[in-house]
């Protein structure tokens, strides 16, 4: 009886150590871009970030995403975000490179996805959040996917959101913005677009995945049922 007992328990050690993750990618809930100046572009599949036209406006762009519900004993342990960065995409004049930030947004993310909201107090909230990542744009890397994997305060919020909304804002550092260059990173989708333009994905791993349960309560019943014949003999 011991024995049979001891190897539950050991089972169980292994189930949780080795439980298989489960892949998926999340499409976009909804995104679009605001500015310092307070012009809202309406919600688009497009994305553009930084100052634009020699001009001192500077854009934010935002990503939400549904985030799938969690069963008891699971969660995301790692996350990577793909924008697709286009032919042209990255326009940095004057620079050859630039940082690219992730924050948090920290209002409501259903402001985002309803247009609601005042435009000044959405723009500051997709830039004054936790840092969820950052990467380096290159214009010379135009035409390729920049993979940005969320940190740990980043998959800290993405388990939180579980069931809901998760949101993210692109920011290009105040530093490296000059009202006299073009330094923006973008896409603007238009009926001429190839596939995969403007493709923006986050990827999660959940851990364990839930086939897993499913084949942890099979065995978990069989030795259930061996222990009872064992008792019973």
């Amino acid at each position: 009886m011991k024995k049979l007992l001891l190897s539950l328990l050991v089972a169980i050690a292994l189930f949780w150590a080795t439980a298989a993750q489960a892949q998926s990618a999340l499409n976009t809930r909804s995104q679009g871009t605001y500015n310092n100046w307070g012009y809202v572009p309406n919600p688009s599949s497009g994305y553009l970030v930084g100052n634009t036209s020699y001009s001192s406006v500077i854009q934010r762009p935002f990503f939400v995403f549904n985030i799938p519900s969690l069963a008891l004993g699971q969660s995301i342990t790692s996350s990577i975000l793909s924008i697709y960065n286009p032919y042209g995409g990255a326009r940095l004049d004057g620079y050859h490179n630039s940082t690219l930030n992730v924050y948090g947004f920290t209002g409501s993310p259903s402001d985002l996805v309803d247009g609601t909201g005042w435009w000044s107090i959405m723009y500051a909230n997709l830039g004054n959040g936790t840092l969820y990542g950052s990467t380096t744009l290159d214009q010379n890397q135009n035409n390729t996917i920049y993979s940005i994997s969320l940190n740990d305060a980043g998959l800290t919020a993405i388990n939180q959101a579980s069931g809901g909304y998760f949101a993210l804002g692109l920011v290009l550092p105040v530093a490296t913005i000059n009202p006299y260059n073009q330094i923006e990173y973008g896409f603007n989708n238009t009926s001429s677009s190839t596939a995969g333009d403007g493709n923006v994905q986050l990827s999660i791993n959940v851990i364990p995945e839930p086939s897993t349960y499913a084949l942890f309560g099979i065995g978990a019943i069989a030795m259930l049922m061996v222990l009872r014949r064992k008792k019973t003999a």
